[in-house]
């Protein structure tokens, strides 16, 4: 089974689970209510709880964009053993977050790893690299950081620890849109309808504005998810035979 059809089905697990899991809480903590949580937020009865995160993600927030970003700056300019270092360095993002990546995208985060340290050593040689393959390894890195904040957004969801959930949630869509941009793919106009109202669920639950509804947050995250899937299935076609 390909990888992105792996990351669907997950995410459509995740969050069947996290229905089950929310509904049963719901009910312990009102009895005889058997409203599910999109139903007693929509009424005004009850709101999602709003647990804070002691990680502060956003906030520390590490990523390998700006080495990516670098490393692309540097390639055009010709300065090829700089721009392999900031490759690298890349590749040693990945490596140190593998182990503790969501099982269902840790082989992709190791993949990214691999093409990304390939690619440094071509471009240190000095070999022929076309600049769009460059870029394509670039955005098959950011749809895998998009895959991993998005499953870890919605295991934090699902034991409600929803700061969590919007950081995670805010990072897949910033990696999501970048990969599209890197790899010169599209995205339509559902997807970025979809990503916009991702971006403002995530805003206004780190604002402690718990409107976010079950069903809200199921529909960002299946959209994001295949989202992800296109864009990677868009770039496969986009390959040089």
């Amino acid at each position: 089974m390909p990888p992105t059809t792996r990351l669907t089905l997950a995410i459509a697990a995740l969050v069947v689970a996290m229905g089950c899991q929310q509904s049963t809480d719901r009910a312990q903590e009102h009895g005889s209510s058997n409203l599910p949580v999109s139903d007693t937020v929509a009424s005004g009865t009850q709101r999602p709880t709003i647990i804070d995160s002691a990680s502060g993600a956003l906030a520390h927030r590490r990523e390998p964009q700006h080495l990516l970003d670098t490393a692309r700056t540097l390639f055009r300019q010709g300065a090829f053993a700089n721009a392999a270092e900031e490759l690298r360095a890349a590749a040693a993002y990945f490596r140190s977050v593998r182990d503790s990546a969501p099982a269902i995208t840790r082989e992709r985060v190791r993949a990214a790893e691999r093409a990304l340290d390939s690619l440094a050593r071509r471009v240190e040689r000095g070999s022929e690299v076309p600049l769009r393959q460059f870029d394509a390894t670039l955005s098959r890195a950011n749809r895998t950081e998009s895959e991993r904040h998005l499953v870890r957004s919605t295991e934090a969801w699902a034991t409600r620890d929803t700061i969590r959930a919007a950081e995670e949630l805010l990072m897949a869509v910033d990696h999501l849109e970048r990969a599209a941009k890197d790899g010169g793919g599209t995205l339509d106009r559902a997807e970025r309808n979809m990503l916009g109202e991702a971006r403002q669920l995530g805003t206004d639950l780190l604002r402690h504005a718990p409107l976010a509804t079950r069903a809200s947050m199921d529909r960002v995250y299946s959209g994001i998810g295949h989202a992800i899937e296109r864009l990677g299935e868009q770039e496969t076609r986009q390959r040089p035979r």
